[in-house]
């Protein structure tokens, strides 16, 4: 009489049809030589350096640190420099400014260049000299000594430098 369970401890044969200690070849979906250079790729595009985009040849999209900006004639060690309220505005999000009492528009910075698109300053152009200093260019692109100094909290100044 045939058993159809082997007793523990009997012997047989160690799976000899099964195909689960068999040797597969490996399938991939990439040859081993495509694998290679698309690795390759990867690393020597991680490694390079990455430019900054470049908006128009005019220099790299940049934006104002927010907040109020007052415009002034300097002054010299004898006298203080002369402020000039009309001038002054508001740097809001979104590439915009704010004109006290007057209204808004919207600006484009490309490198050290700062153009008012639009609003009451429209057409007006500075000199960008720092992230908080401006200078107003005259029709032909020469700076005139009106300023444009960023004034509030030193603290808020830093923080928007850092974005």
């Amino acid at each position: 009489m045939e058993r159809a369970l082997p007793l523990i401890g009997e012997a047989r044969p160690l799976a000899a049809a099964a195909d689960c200690f068999k040797s597969r070849q490996r399938v991939t979906a990439i040859p081993v030589m495509k694998r290679a250079i698309l690795l390759a790729s990867l690393a020597l595009a991680a490694a390079l350096p990455t430019a900054p985009a470049q908006a128009v040849p005019g220099g790299q999209l940049r934006v104002l640190i927010q907040g109020p900006w007052r415009c002034e004639l300097p002054g010299d060690a004898t006298a203080m420099p002369v402020a000039q309220p009309a001038e002054n505005f508001r740097v809001a999000p979104d590439s915009s400014y704010v004109v006290k009492g007057v209204g808004a528009g919207n600006y484009l910075r490309l490198g050290d260049r700062l153009t008012m698109t639009s609003g009451p300053f429209e057409g007006r152009r500075y000199a960008v000299d720092s992230e908080a200093m401006l200078h107003r260019l005259d029709e032909t692109g020469n700076p005139t000594q009106l300023r444009c100094v960023r004034t509030g909290s030193i603290t808020a100044m830093a923080e928007s430098v850092v974005r």
